[in-house]
């Protein structure tokens, strides 16, 4: 079910011959049915969003590889096509300038699209696959930002421009089905099959500021705070061996055991030497991002 910017519900039918059903509220007065795509007996319907401007709506192609389509909700035409993912993409959303669409499929990615060419202009999780499936998304109201839910339970702040992280939410204990943001993109919202609803407040700064607005070093001594440290800078590590740098860590790895063997960090220039401090307990660091360490850094 999803609610129209103009105050209707539509419900796409789960079986049967596939279409749409709409009512107008709050009268609840049904509107003549448009059929978009047939979906057969047993199938569950893809979830649907609508255009800012509730003209399209957005969804994917059920039996397609991956497809995601775009209707005019007056005739059911189809306005235009988005091609790349692997898999019928879980949740596809507009955001509220109607420039971009914003995807997420089980191929573990997460897509960027341009509305008006309908080409893909960023891709997470091509160069490295992420930990979790991602289930669902939203953009935030000024687009800068966009949210993403996952299998494991943990909910992700990017950067809309760069596709940089920058939070991670954890909490809930199973899947998370849905997320948002408050119309004033102060807080965000996610539903859990854990059968919770959790609010997360963000920081009133610019999303451009957060890292540095909200940057903590931690105490010292510790593989795992030193790889959180890294991870929070938009930077890489190498744990427990590994030949492959890593961009992200689950819960479940960070409850576990972690040997921080190897480092690397972006952005060198917003470095003191008291940032290092948090590295002083790694004893097994060899591999740095740079020429050679700093001479706070231990050798």
């Amino acid at each position: 079910v999803a609610f129209s910017p103009q105050g209707s519900v539509v419900k796409l039918a789960r079986s049967g011959k596939g279409g749409i059903n709409s009512w107008t509220l709050p009268e609840g007065k049904e509107l003549p049915r448009v059929v978009f795509q047939e979906t057969p007996p047993g199938v569950e319907a893809p979830r649907m969003s609508f255009s800012p401007d509730a003209n399209y709506l957005l969804s994917a192609v059920w039996n397609g590889p991956g497809e995601i389509r775009a209707w005019k909700t007056d005739t059911g035409e189809i306005a235009k096509t988005f091609q790349g993912h692997t898999n019928p993409p879980t949740h596809v959303v507009m955001s509220a300038d109607g420039q971009l669409l914003l995807s997420c499929a089980p191929d573990f990615t997460i897509r960027l699209w341009d509305w008006a060419s309908g080409k893909q202009i960023l891709c997470i999780g091509d160069d490295e696959i992420l930990d979790s499936q991602p289930r669902c998304v939203a953009f935030s109201p000024d687009g800068s930002s966009f949210v993403v839910g996952d299998d494991s339970g943990q909910v992700s702040l990017y950067d809309t421009r760069s596709g940089s992280i920058h939070e991670r939410f954890t909490g809930h204990a199973a899947r998370v089905n849905d997320v948002g943001f408050s119309t004033d993109g102060k807080r965000l919202v996610s539903g859990s099959d854990d059968r919770t609803v959790r609010i997360w407040p963000l920081s009133d700064h610019p999303a451009s500021d957060r890292l540095m607005t909200e940057k903590v070093i931690p105490s010292t001594g510790s593989d795992h705070a030193a790889a959180r440290y890294v991870l929070n800078q938009q930077g890489s590590v190498w744990i427990n061996g590994e030949s492959t740098a890593r961009q992200s860590l689950s819960v479940a790895e960070f409850a576990n055991s972690v040997q921080l063997t190897g480092i690397e960090l972006k952005d060198k220039r917003n470095l003191a030497a008291k940032d290092f401090e948090v590295f002083s307990g790694c004893r097994d660091l060899e591999k740095y991002g740079w020429d050679s360490p700093p001479s706070p850094m231990p050798t």
